[in-house]
């Protein structure tokens, strides 16, 4: 406790937080980190709250105010102390861009002589007039419109003080009203007009705020609500009781509530739904998670809505909407080790998605109250979302494993058919669900041939792949074979082995099935392929690649050095191709010739193996230009003299390109090579 405290971080630092890797629904989350300076001194959080397009956040602690702006990834803080201290937030909210803050009755007056000693300072320190000495009236909570951009109680844009008495206790505003709702079940609306100036006549110079509607709601069925929310562009609010009831009400009602639902823990709305014209309501309790769409505060209360339940994980806690990606963002307890040793676990929190939009879509087309085109409108608009194809997927799979009504599947498929993801939809249902679906699924969907040619057609071969299986199960296995086979040759063209080892299994299996006969056609076609590839990759001279094709498809590499030894295997420009391995390998140029056996020493090489097998098979396959460039890399001299005796035609072009590799290892290697090569007399008989 006797020790200095460290120095503080500066008052405006750039946020330091960490980004959650998109998953499958290829979206990022940022966890945000407050300022350590104004989190030492105001510890504990106690208000969140971002702005309507997320572009800002602001939070609030015992004292004061912070800021984040998603755009400069900074946390803005009051420029001066004392306006910090003077601030105790009891409740916040946004309106469009600047931060609405509910200051406390008792830090109120202390706000308004900050700001007044700083505005109206007596000079060379002269007491205060006795017009200053006269009582003060009772403090009264504030509404306190504070610039982002500049937090300081001398550029508020605008100061209104709560009614005397009254303790507010939730806010909420939109572009035209701002609702308060105070400890004592009174609820009022203001009406906010703001005055814009500037050339574009979009900079908010002034506020207006009017209060239109003073309500006693005490004994009413939301006099004791634990949360509220305004509708976007209305003066209607949604209320949360502490006994679980939903329900809507509005000022100019009095204290007439319309009950939405019962047994609810939590509600959100939703102004941001793509293709809805209206707010989504969205509520999870008892029922699960239900939803009004479209929510229209407009309409007669009982005909506002369409209700849908959707299922939730039950380890997942809903936490909100994110109505623009169609997905609901839950929470879930994460357990892990200590990093001491010690065996302590760990919990931590695991964002969770799940999408919404495959149950809107089920209600709109299954419902008596079907309306396919106000689906397709809201499908469209949420097209470009990357999990869009996964929630058609979800559409299918419940409509297939539920609905035993082929009316209600063929209405389903009708409905998919016209996007672009459809072939894929219909494989990844048909792939997660019994095989004894498939014929109901395809009777509605049709045969799965052209599908699979769909899915070639864009080179979706995750897609093409998956309708291998189903061809082999409805238009048998030789069919399946010959649609792998135009896989195959467009896996091989991409080099994607991961895929070309499937298929290879799939191509080859280990048995023939009684039923059928060995397709000989099909088989010639899988080598000729497979020839045609190494071939490629025998003339970039990719050696790696072709051990990692052989692999892939578990096939023998001699076949293919003894097919190109007299066209892909041949060397022109030694000196490149010697300088190629090097580097394909990971192989650094000799710095002189090892004194005892050279194996000793390149056996320690990571890709000693890899030669060896290669020095190997090329010497079987009689490919003698790629055994004498693999044999000089392991500097495996025995193997370089009996290669070039077999060619003695390339002696002196292999000799001057290792005198042109410009190493003292590689000159060694060629004296060497010389005097025994002429005493073998095989450089005697180049010379003659």
């Amino acid at each position: 406790r006797g020790s200095p405290a460290p120095p503080p971080p500066p008052r405006r630092e750039r946020e330091r937080d960490r980004e959650d890797r998109p998953g499958a629904s290829g979206v990022r989350w940022r966890h945000l980190a407050p300022p350590a300076a104004y989190l030492a001194e105001n510890w504990p959080l106690r208000l969140v709250c971002a702005s309507g397009d997320g572009a800002f956040v602001a939070a609030a602690g015992t004292h004061g105010l912070a800021v984040y702006s998603a755009a400069s990834q900074r946390w803005r803080l009051f420029a001066d102390r004392r306006d910090e201290v003077a601030i105790q937030a009891l409740a916040l909210t946004w309106y469009l861009s600047e931060v609405v803050v509910v200051v406390h009755a008792q830090t109120a007056e202390q706000m308004l002589q900050a700001a007044g000693d700083r505005a109206a300072a007596q000079p060379h320190g002269l007491p205060p007039s006795s017009a200053d000495r006269r009582p003060r009236p009772p403090a009264r909570a504030h509404l306190v419109f504070f610039r982002r951009n500049r937090l300081s109680l001398q550029s508020v844009l605008c100061r209104v003080p709560v009614p005397a008495g009254r303790i507010p206790r939730f806010v909420d505003c939109n572009e035209q009203w701002l609702i308060l709702f105070t400890t004592d079940a009174h609820f009022y609306q203001y009406r906010l007009t703001p005055v814009r100036e500037g050339p574009d006549g979009r900079t908010l110079t002034q506020l207006r705020v009017e209060l239109t509607h003073e309500v006693a709601m005490a004994g009413g069925p939301v006099a004791d609500p634990v949360s509220l929310s305004l509708l976007p562009s209305d003066s209607r609010c949604v209320f949360l009781s502490a006994t679980g009831d939903l329900a809507v009400a509005a000022p100019e009602d009095d204290h007439r509530a319309a009950p939405l639902a019962r047994n609810v823990e939590q509600f959100w709305l939703s102004a941001d739904a793509p293709a809805v014209s209206e707010p989504m309501l969205w509520a999870h309790g008892r029922a699960g998670l239900q939803m009004w769409y479209p929510f229209s505060a407009s309409s007669p209360i009982g005909l506002m809505s369409r209700e849908q339940s959707a299922e939730f994980d039950l380890e997942v806690y809903p936490l909100g909407v994110a109505a623009h990606l169609g997905l609901v963002v839950g929470g879930s307890m994460g357990v892990t080790s200590a990093d001491d040793g010690s065996g302590a676990v760990r919990f931590h929190l695991q964002i969770r998605m799940h999408p919404f939009l495959h149950a809107v879509l089920a209600d709109l087309l299954h419902s008596s109250r079907s309306n396919p085109t106000l689906a397709a409108a809201i499908a469209a608009q949420f097209a470009p979302v990357p999990h869009f194809a996964h929630s058609l997927e979800l559409l299918l799979h419940e409509t297939l494993d539920r609905d035993d009504r082929s009316r209600d599947l063929a209405t389903v498929v009708d409905f998919l058919r016209p996007w672009p993801p459809f072939a894929k939809v219909v494989a990844s249902c048909a792939r997660k669900m019994d095989v004894r679906y498939w014929h109901r699924l395809f009777t509605c969907v049709g045969p799965p041939q052209p599908l699979f040619d769909a899915a070639l057609e864009v080179a979706d071969v995750e897609t093409a792949a998956s309708y291998l299986r189903i061809l082999a199960y409805l238009d048998g296995v030789q069919a399946a074979k010959r649609a792998g086979l135009r896989l195959f040759s467009l896996a091989l063209d991409d080099n994607d082995l991961e895929l070309v080892s499937d298929l290879a299994r799939f191509l080859d299996p280990p048995e023939v099935q009684p039923d059928e006969s060995p397709d000989s056609d099909a088989a010639q076609a899988q080598e000729m392929l497979m020839a045609r590839h190494a071939r490629q990759l025998l003339g970039r001279l990719d050696l790696v690649g072709l051990l990692r094709f052989a692999a892939a498809v578990r096939r023998d590499p001699v076949r293919w050095f003894r097919r190109e030894r007299d066209r892909a295997c041949l060397v022109t420009d030694w000196a490149t191709s010697l300088r190629v391995l090097h580097t394909q390998f990971g192989i650094p140029l000799p710095a002189s010739l090892p004194p005892s056996s050279s194996r000793a020493t390149t056996r320690r090489l990571p890709a000693h193996r890899d030669l060896r097998y290669l020095t190997t098979a090329t010497t079987t396959a009689g490919a003698t230009h790629l055994t004498l460039l693999l044999a000089t890399l392991l500097l495996d001299l025995d193997v370089v003299e009996a290669a070039l005796s077999r060619e003695p035609m390339v002696v002196k072009v292999f000799l001057a390109a290792l005198g042109e590799q410009g190493c003292f290892g590689y000159e060694q290697v060629r004296a060497v090579l010389g005097d025994r090569l002429e005493r073998r007399g095989v450089l005697l008989d180049r010379e003659g």
